[in-house]
């Protein structure tokens, strides 16, 4: 996602989901509604995500 300027916002266990039940199986990130693309000439200043998962400096 970071590689296409995108950034999730939302990081937590429940987020994440394995494609099928298999030992090999690819782990996906999910729910992407707080996601935002990136634009270096703007500064984000919203706090976004869960409570919970937000880290303390923020």
């Amino acid at each position: 996602c970071h590689l296409h300027g995108l950034v999730h916002r939302d990081m937590k266990p429940e987020n994440f989901l394995f494609k099928s039940a298999k030992e090999d199986s690819p782990l996906k990130a999910t729910d992407f509604g707080l996601s935002d693309f990136i634009n270096p000439s703007r500064k984000f200043t919203d706090i976004v995500g869960s409570a919970y998962y937000v880290a303390p400096e923020v």
